[in-house]
Protein backbone atom coordinates (compact mmCIF):
# COMPACT_ATOMS: atom_id res chain seq x y z
CA UNK A 1 0.00 0.00 0.00
CA UNK A 2 1.78 3.82 -0.98
CA UNK A 3 2.16 5.37 2.15
CA UNK A 4 -0.20 7.90 3.67
CA UNK A 5 -3.51 6.83 0.73
CA UNK A 6 -4.71 4.79 3.45
CA UNK A 7 -6.59 1.10 3.62
CA UNK A 8 -9.09 0.21 0.61
CA UNK A 9 -12.56 -0.10 1.44
CA UNK A 10 -12.58 -3.65 0.67
CA UNK A 11 -9.22 -4.22 3.40
CA UNK A 12 -11.68 -2.05 6.29
CA UNK A 13 -14.48 -4.18 5.50
CA UNK A 14 -12.02 -7.01 5.77
CA UNK A 15 -10.93 -6.08 9.56
CA UNK A 16 -14.58 -5.84 10.78
CA UNK A 17 -15.65 -8.93 9.27
CA UNK A 18 -12.85 -10.69 11.12
CA UNK A 19 -14.20 -9.18 14.41
CA UNK A 20 -17.65 -10.43 13.58
CA UNK A 21 -16.52 -13.73 12.85
CA UNK A 22 -14.61 -14.46 16.03
CA UNK A 23 -17.69 -12.87 18.00
CA UNK A 24 -20.34 -15.24 16.37
CA UNK A 25 -17.94 -17.82 16.96
CA UNK A 26 -17.44 -16.98 20.86
CA UNK A 27 -21.56 -17.04 20.76
CA UNK A 28 -21.91 -20.21 19.45
CA UNK A 29 -20.01 -21.74 21.91
CA UNK A 30 -21.16 -20.15 24.65
CA UNK A 31 -25.04 -21.34 23.59
CA UNK A 32 -23.91 -24.76 23.19
CA UNK A 33 -22.02 -24.83 26.24
CA UNK A 34 -24.49 -23.32 28.26
CA UNK A 35 -27.97 -25.29 26.54
CA UNK A 36 -25.72 -28.68 26.72
CA UNK A 37 -27.76 -31.15 25.55
CA UNK A 38 -30.93 -29.27 25.59
CA UNK A 39 -29.94 -27.97 21.92
CA UNK A 40 -30.04 -31.35 20.51
CA UNK A 41 -27.21 -30.90 18.39
CA UNK A 42 -24.84 -33.73 17.70
CA UNK A 43 -21.15 -32.70 19.27
CA UNK A 44 -19.38 -33.76 15.77
CA UNK A 45 -21.62 -31.02 14.32
CA UNK A 46 -21.00 -28.20 16.44
CA UNK A 47 -17.42 -29.27 16.24
CA UNK A 48 -17.63 -29.31 12.15
CA UNK A 49 -19.59 -25.65 12.34
CA UNK A 50 -16.49 -24.35 14.65
CA UNK A 51 -14.36 -25.81 12.28
CA UNK A 52 -15.76 -24.18 9.44
CA UNK A 53 -15.81 -20.77 11.38
CA UNK A 54 -12.15 -20.44 12.53
CA UNK A 55 -11.26 -21.60 8.83
CA UNK A 56 -12.72 -18.64 7.05
CA UNK A 57 -11.50 -16.72 10.29
CA UNK A 58 -7.87 -17.96 9.51
CA UNK A 59 -8.01 -17.06 5.98
CA UNK A 60 -9.50 -13.29 7.08
CA UNK A 61 -6.57 -12.64 9.08
CA UNK A 62 -3.79 -14.28 6.51
CA UNK A 63 -5.01 -11.78 4.18
CA UNK A 64 -5.85 -8.84 6.61
CA UNK A 65 -2.24 -9.38 7.93
CA UNK A 66 -0.80 -8.78 4.31
CA UNK A 67 -1.50 -5.13 4.99
CA UNK A 68 0.79 -3.15 6.79
CA UNK A 69 0.37 0.62 8.06
CA UNK A 70 -3.40 0.97 8.81
CA UNK A 71 -2.78 1.66 12.27
CA UNK A 72 -1.67 5.01 12.13
CA UNK A 73 -3.46 5.82 9.24
CA UNK A 74 -6.68 5.49 11.16
CA UNK A 75 -4.92 8.02 13.73
CA UNK A 76 -4.19 10.27 11.43
CA UNK A 77 -7.34 10.37 9.57
CA UNK A 78 -9.72 10.37 12.59
CA UNK A 79 -7.15 13.70 13.76
CA UNK A 80 -8.27 15.28 10.31
CA UNK A 81 -11.80 14.68 10.34
CA UNK A 82 -12.15 15.47 13.73
CA UNK A 83 -10.63 18.78 13.21
CA UNK A 84 -12.47 19.35 10.00
CA UNK A 85 -15.74 18.61 11.70
CA UNK A 86 -14.76 20.73 14.64
CA UNK A 87 -13.90 24.08 12.25
CA UNK A 88 -17.16 23.61 10.47
CA UNK A 89 -19.35 23.69 13.75
CA UNK A 90 -16.57 26.67 15.47
CA UNK A 91 -17.79 28.83 12.24
CA UNK A 92 -21.27 27.91 12.39
CA UNK A 93 -21.49 28.93 16.09
CA UNK A 94 -19.94 32.16 15.66
CA UNK A 95 -21.22 34.14 12.72
CA UNK A 96 -19.88 37.93 12.16
CA UNK A 97 -23.41 39.39 12.95
CA UNK A 98 -25.26 37.84 15.41
CA UNK A 99 -28.66 39.78 14.97
CA UNK A 100 -29.14 38.87 10.84
CA UNK A 101 -27.45 35.14 11.10
CA UNK A 102 -30.45 32.08 11.13
CA UNK A 103 -30.29 30.26 14.53
CA UNK A 104 -32.37 27.51 16.04
CA UNK A 105 -33.30 27.68 19.76
CA UNK A 106 -32.77 24.46 22.01
CA UNK A 107 -34.43 25.10 25.45
CA UNK A 108 -31.70 22.77 27.49
CA UNK A 109 -34.69 22.80 30.65
CA UNK A 110 -37.80 21.48 29.98
CA UNK A 111 -38.94 17.76 30.48
CA UNK A 112 -37.36 17.12 34.16
CA UNK A 113 -35.04 14.67 32.44
CA UNK A 114 -31.35 13.92 33.95
CA UNK A 115 -28.08 15.13 32.10
CA UNK A 116 -27.69 12.35 30.07
CA UNK A 117 -31.28 12.28 28.39
CA UNK A 118 -30.54 16.27 28.08
CA UNK A 119 -27.44 15.71 26.32
CA UNK A 120 -29.34 13.43 23.61
CA UNK A 121 -31.48 15.75 23.22
CA UNK A 122 -28.63 18.82 22.76
CA UNK A 123 -27.42 16.17 19.98
CA UNK A 124 -30.67 16.23 18.00
CA UNK A 125 -31.13 19.96 18.41
CA UNK A 126 -27.18 20.58 17.38
CA UNK A 127 -27.79 18.19 14.40
CA UNK A 128 -30.88 19.86 13.16
CA UNK A 129 -28.80 23.29 13.92
CA UNK A 130 -25.92 21.87 10.99
CA UNK A 131 -28.77 19.74 8.73
CA UNK A 132 -30.48 23.51 8.54
CA UNK A 133 -26.74 25.60 8.75
CA UNK A 134 -28.22 27.62 11.64
CA UNK A 135 -26.37 28.57 14.50
CA UNK A 136 -27.70 26.88 17.82
CA UNK A 137 -28.87 29.02 20.62
CA UNK A 138 -28.77 26.94 23.59
CA UNK A 139 -30.55 28.02 27.13
CA UNK A 140 -29.22 25.78 30.02
CA UNK A 141 -29.60 28.45 32.75
CA UNK A 142 -31.08 27.44 35.80
CA UNK A 143 -30.84 24.18 34.38
CA UNK A 144 -31.46 21.93 37.84
CA UNK A 145 -30.81 25.64 39.87
CA UNK A 146 -27.72 26.30 38.58
CA UNK A 147 -27.45 29.74 37.17
CA UNK A 148 -24.98 29.19 34.62
CA UNK A 149 -26.39 25.73 33.59
CA UNK A 150 -23.51 23.70 31.52
CA UNK A 151 -21.71 26.68 31.28
CA UNK A 152 -20.53 25.99 34.98
CA UNK A 153 -18.38 23.46 33.55
CA UNK A 154 -18.02 23.72 29.91
CA UNK A 155 -17.14 26.92 27.22
CA UNK A 156 -20.00 28.39 25.82
CA UNK A 157 -21.39 27.19 22.36
CA UNK A 158 -20.73 30.53 20.91
CA UNK A 159 -18.62 33.46 21.45
CA UNK A 160 -20.34 35.79 19.19
CA UNK A 161 -24.34 34.82 19.23
CA UNK A 162 -25.76 33.92 22.86
CA UNK A 163 -28.76 36.26 22.56
CA UNK A 164 -32.01 35.90 20.57
CA UNK A 165 -35.48 38.09 20.38
CA UNK A 166 -38.14 35.84 21.73
CA UNK A 167 -40.35 38.18 19.25
CA UNK A 168 -38.96 36.55 15.82
CA UNK A 169 -39.31 32.69 17.29
CA UNK A 170 -41.21 30.73 15.19
CA UNK A 171 -41.99 27.05 15.92
CA UNK A 172 -40.37 24.07 13.75
CA UNK A 173 -39.77 23.14 11.13
CA UNK A 174 -40.29 27.20 10.19
CA UNK A 175 -39.23 28.49 6.79
CA UNK A 176 -35.79 29.40 5.09
CA UNK A 177 -35.81 32.53 5.89
CA UNK A 178 -37.14 32.61 9.47
CA UNK A 179 -34.50 34.19 11.65
CA UNK A 180 -35.51 32.45 14.79
CA UNK A 181 -36.55 28.50 14.87
CA UNK A 182 -37.56 26.33 18.01
CA UNK A 183 -36.68 22.78 18.17
CA UNK A 184 -39.47 20.90 19.69
CA UNK A 185 -38.39 19.57 23.60
CA UNK A 186 -38.95 16.02 22.65
CA UNK A 187 -36.78 14.25 19.66
CA UNK A 188 -39.45 13.06 16.99
CA UNK A 189 -39.87 16.41 15.31
CA UNK A 190 -42.95 16.61 12.62
CA UNK A 191 -41.77 17.09 9.87
CA UNK A 192 -38.57 14.97 10.38
CA UNK A 193 -35.96 16.01 8.32
CA UNK A 194 -33.26 13.70 6.60
CA UNK A 195 -30.81 14.55 8.92
CA UNK A 196 -31.78 13.49 12.07
CA UNK A 197 -29.91 10.02 12.87
CA UNK A 198 -28.78 7.76 11.34
CA UNK A 199 -27.58 10.21 8.73
CA UNK A 200 -24.07 11.98 8.14
CA UNK A 201 -23.00 14.73 6.03
CA UNK A 202 -22.23 13.53 2.17
CA UNK A 203 -19.46 15.58 1.73
CA UNK A 204 -17.19 13.24 4.22
CA UNK A 205 -19.45 10.35 4.18
CA UNK A 206 -16.92 8.12 1.66
CA UNK A 207 -13.93 9.03 3.89
CA UNK A 208 -16.45 8.34 7.39
CA UNK A 209 -17.58 4.99 6.44
CA UNK A 210 -13.67 4.12 5.32
CA UNK A 211 -12.72 5.26 8.53
CA UNK A 212 -14.95 3.93 10.99
CA UNK A 213 -17.40 0.80 11.40
CA UNK A 214 -20.13 2.92 12.93
CA UNK A 215 -19.76 5.92 10.82
CA UNK A 216 -22.76 7.92 12.98
CA UNK A 217 -21.83 7.07 15.91
CA UNK A 218 -18.89 8.88 14.88
CA UNK A 219 -20.42 11.62 14.19
CA UNK A 220 -22.82 11.94 17.14
CA UNK A 221 -19.76 12.12 19.18
CA UNK A 222 -18.75 15.32 16.96
CA UNK A 223 -21.26 17.44 18.63
CA UNK A 224 -20.71 16.05 21.91
CA UNK A 225 -17.25 17.01 21.74
CA UNK A 226 -17.82 20.43 20.76
CA UNK A 227 -20.76 20.83 23.62
CA UNK A 228 -18.41 19.28 26.70
CA UNK A 229 -15.21 21.60 26.13
CA UNK A 230 -14.44 22.29 29.67
CA UNK A 231 -13.63 25.74 30.85
CA UNK A 232 -10.71 26.81 32.32
CA UNK A 233 -11.50 26.60 35.66
CA UNK A 234 -12.89 22.73 35.32
CA UNK A 235 -9.53 22.29 33.45
CA UNK A 236 -8.12 22.98 36.30
CA UNK A 237 -10.10 21.01 38.97
CA UNK A 238 -9.56 17.60 36.39
CA UNK A 239 -5.85 18.46 35.81
CA UNK A 240 -5.56 18.97 40.24
CA UNK A 241 -7.85 15.94 40.16
CA UNK A 242 -5.67 13.93 38.44
CA UNK A 243 -2.34 14.49 39.94
CA UNK A 244 -4.05 13.63 43.19
CA UNK A 245 -5.37 10.32 42.52
CA UNK A 246 -2.89 9.45 40.35
CA UNK A 247 -5.05 8.97 37.17
CA UNK A 248 -3.28 6.60 34.36
CA UNK A 249 -4.81 5.37 31.07
CA UNK A 250 -6.66 3.30 30.35
CA UNK A 251 -9.24 3.85 32.96
CA UNK A 252 -13.13 2.79 33.59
Amino acid sequence: MPPNTGPSSESEQLRRRVGSDVLYAWQYIRYHLTHGNSSNVNLDTVLEDLDHYFRVTSHDLADLGKVDGLQEWRRKEAAALSDLVQHRLHVLQNPSDCASAKKIYCDFRTGGRGIGSQLHHLSYCFLASYGTQRTLILDTKNYNGNPNGLETLFRPLSETCTSYNRSEMVIWPGKNDSLLVAFPAWDNPQPRPGYIPRSIPKDISERLMRLHGDPFAWWLGQFFKYTMRKNEAFEEYVANLTQEIGYKSPIV
